[in-house]
């Protein structure tokens, strides 16, 4: 389990980085809201740690089963 937290949080370093360094395409910097997305760690960090919570450990943020404790 121990490896996967930290393979979670390297994988997730590494994809902020490299998107802040190869940039997908430079045609969706005419959006403001897109440069600002991509310059910074916090707001880049949210999207990419929130992908790969769902791709690691298999979170089903939309389901509807009513679980009783």
């Amino acid at each position: 389990m121990i490896f996967k937290i930290v393979g979670f949080a390297l994988t997730g370093k590494l994809l902020i980085y490299l998107i802040q360094i190869f940039p997908p395409t430079h045609y969706l910097y005419r959006w403001k809201y897109l440069e600002k997305l991509f310059t910074c760690d916090l707001c880049l960090g949210v999207w990419v740690y929130s992908i790969l919570n769902l791709l690691y450990f298999r979170v089903d943020v939309l389901d509807d089963k009513d679980e009783k404790v």
